[in-house]
């Protein structure tokens, strides 16, 4: 095991320095918004065979793209993957603490969505939309099987190529800045940029291993994404309809 603490486009302490939210961003003023890895222990990629593969959907039609005002001056945008009939996953802080979150998608509809689900420390939340349930879009699966090699990040434009390099193991705070916990993640290689925050990471059979939320800052084809086992719960508790906690706006 090895270790590394590399400054990151997205949410960082003090410890690794100041970064931008890739789900934030400010159109006017410039400033730059808080972020959120800290330290990053890194073991040796492993993972599962794969159990089998089904016929790939076309996961074009699964991705939003996610805009939420209300408790900033100014939109937080991210991307989001439809996980269920009207359920949508994306990053926590581009929509925590947010009043009005609508979702657009793949072919130009905008819709209303809530809040069903949020997890401030792994950076995760489950939209519900109440109007996709109508539009038959096909949800893409999550699978906690994720090995080295070729994978995409699933964004409005399609599929962005990306290596996932080696499972993490992500020590950082949550988005509030407040506290040290860690998360399952990956470290990627390729583009990652702002606006991707929320963007499923997806393997050769597209499913969702991960969930990118920040890019490095001192190597540019550097990113990372939490692991899906991260997010099953949420999913899960979003779909039974469990009360939802409340989540301020993040810095």
């Amino acid at each position: 095991m090895s270790s590394e603490r590399p400054g990151v486009t997205g949410f960082s302490n003090a410890r690794v320095g100041t970064g931008y939210a890739l789900g934030a961003q400010r159109r006017r003023w410039g400033a730059p918004i808080v972020g959120l890895v800290t330290l990053l222990a890194i073991e040796l990629g492993c993972g599962g065979p794969d159990g089998g593969s089904q016929p790939r959907p076309d996961p074009g039609a699964a991705v939003v793209s996610i805009r939420a005002v209300g408790c900033r001056p100014f939109a937080s945008l991210g991307t989001g993957t439809v996980v269920g009939d009207d359920l949508v996953l994306t990053a926590a802080h581009p929509v925590a603490g947010e009043t009005t979150i609508t979702v657009t998608t793949s072919d130009g509809r905008t819709l209303g969505a809530e809040i069903a689900a949020i997890d401030t420390v792994n950076d995760g939340a489950v939209l519900r939309v109440a109007d996709l349930a109508g539009l038959a879009i096909e949800p893409l699966d999550l699978t906690i099987e994720s090995e080295p090699g070729a994978a995409t990040v699933l964004i409005v434009e399609g599929e962005r190529p990306v290596e996932l390099v080696r499972r993490v193991d992500i020590a950082t705070s949550d988005i509030y800045l407040e506290g040290e916990h860690h998360r399952q993640g990956l470290e990627l290689r390729g583009l990652i940029e702002p606006g991707d925050s929320g963007a499923a990471v997806l393997d050769s059979d597209g499913r969702i291993v991960g969930v990118a939320f920040a890019s490095s800052r001192q190597t540019a084809d550097r990113g990372w994404a939490v692991r899906s086992e991260e997010f099953l719960p949420l999913i899960e508790s979003a779909r039974l309809g469990r009360p939802v906690a409340g989540a301020e706006c993040s810095r």
